[in-house]
């Protein structure tokens, strides 16, 4: 049996568009590696079938990160590297070069009904059990359809898989569509702020060939007008709509779903604000982009602006974030939507 050969080259240091990669450093951050991969998976109609990566990943001794091509692969996929990418082109493994494991590149599994989530601290699981997404809503919404438990690859815990789903989760505590006013921890700058991160961090993700079996979710708003006084409803939903029509642009073949902003804290004025959010995402989600409205607010008295208490220590840890009790009200809410939306 003939050996196998291959073909080693290094991921561009530059996105698609030519802009520098950015390195925040946190636990969803996009690698260089990952972001090559997302094209080449995109140009090729990927991921589909049983088709979900094509390189393996490695470190040589002079540092770099190497993907490592089959020969008889490489011609289909050599179109679809950059200049810089063909440029480190080589036959022979770089010294030093073994197999590890990639960087976390959340690549939905094209064998089964795939989510991702973008959202802020809640999402994230800050002020469950966890702090992380092993308890959170949307955890919590499959792990209650029966048959389905997901188990996860490990830390950071941001992505996870059962008999029929995958879930990826590239939340961040103080996310948020397009704040602009500094808070004092980079609410204001990428990769917090989505209408910064989108180009890197969204709109690479390979997802559109897995078409109405791939979902993907906003659970962002909340955190704009509670970090601006002077951003309204209007103003805030004017930011979803931008960023929900861009992705479903971006990728018209799959669905979107967003949710409504749940009670924070005891403030009339902010909530006033969250209220005509809510009100203006619950008439016009659908002329966004979206395919549908989760309604965590109107659907749950505990979180709802009008009947909910923040004081509440089973259902609030602040005035902001929630339990695992209220996540799982959330998922009891997302799991038909979730469902249906994926069938």
């Amino acid at each position: 049996m003939a050996t196998e050969t291959y073909k080693w080259f290094r991921p561009d240091s530059n996105r698609r568009d030519g802009v520098a990669i950015v390195n925040n450093g946190d636990s969803a951050e996009t690698s260089p590696f990952t972001l090559m991969t997302r094209a080449v998976l995109r140009a090729r109609g990927l991921p589909f079938g049983g088709t979900r990566t094509l390189f393996d990943y490695g470190t040589a001794t002079d540092t770099f990160v190497y993907a490592r091509c089959p020969d008889l692969l490489y011609p289909a996929i050599s179109g679809d590297l950059t200049a810089a990418e063909l440029a480190t082109v080589v036959s022979v493994m770089p010294a030093g070069w073994t197999v590890s494991t990639p960087p976390i590149a959340l690549i939905p599994n094209p064998r089964k009904r795939s989510i991702i989530v973008r959202g802020d601290s809640i999402t994230a699981g800050l002020g469950t059990t966890a702090g992380d997404t092993r308890d959170i809503w949307l955890t919590q919404a499959i792990n209650g359809i029966p048959g389905e438990t997901l188990v996860f690859a490990g830390t950071p815990y941001r992505e996870a898989e059962s008999k029929s789903y995958y879930v990826g989760n590239m939340s961040l505590g103080g996310s948020n569509w397009d704040n602009s006013v500094a808070q004092g921890l980079g609410e204001e700058a990428y990769p917090l702020r989505e209408a910064l991160a989108y180009p890197q961090r969204t709109a690479t993700h390979a997802m559109n060939s897995l078409g109405s079996r791939m979902l993907f979710i906003y659970t962002l708003g909340t955190n704009d007008p509670s970090y601006d006084a002077t951003v309204t409803g209007a103003i805030a939903w004017g930011r979803a709509a931008t960023r929900i029509a861009a992705l479903r642009a971006a990728f018209p073949a799959i669905k979107i779903a967003i949710w409504t902003i749940i009670k924070r804290s005891e403030t009339s004025s902010l909530n006033n604000r969250l209220n005509d959010y809510n009100v203006l995402a619950r008439a016009n989600y659908a002329s966004a982009g979206a395919d549908a409205l989760i309604d965590m607010e109107a659907n749950i008295p505990q979180l709802n602006i009008s009947t909910g208490n923040t004081g509440n220590a089973t259902y609030y840890t602040d005035g902001t974030h929630v339990t695992t009790v209220s996540h799982g009200l959330m998922g009891a809410v997302a799991r038909p939507i979730i469902q249906s939306l994926l069938a």
